[in-house]
């Protein structure tokens, strides 16, 4: 996957993701895990998966985000997921410069697939 579908960034304590093929802003919020989730459902819908940018930040949220099968996530190496979780369902999902740091009781990673290199 080479072609970047949504960017997500902060400004102030907002974080907005944008969709790059109408360069709208798709989803707001202070929670990092809602906005994630929300591009990858929308990505999930249809059915071919996709690339998601994460501007440098220190991000936070609550909850895990759940990462569906052909997803691409990748960020700087000042890309921070602060307490966040990640669940990923499925394979073929790549995690690029993302730092996870916090809780570990919250900041945890599940993978769920069929190969795991």
């Amino acid at each position: 996957m080479t072609t970047i579908n949504y960017v997500i960034y902060m400004q102030g304590k907002m974080i907005k993701a944008v969709n790059e093929d109408t360069g709208n802003i798709d989803y707001i919020s202070t929670d990092a895990v809602k906005v994630i989730n929300s591009v990858i459902s929308s990505l999930k819908i249809r059915g071919i998966g996709g690339k998601i940018f994460i501007k440098e930040g220190n991000y936070h949220g609550t909850g895990q985000i759940k990462v569906a099968a052909n997803i691409e996530i990748c960020g700087t190496k000042e890309t921070i997921l602060n307490g966040i979780g990640i669940n990923i369902i499925g394979d073929h999902v790549t995690l690029r410069n993302i730092e996870f740091v916090g809780d570990p009781t919250f900041a945890q990673i599940f993978i769920e697939a069929n190969h795991i290199n």
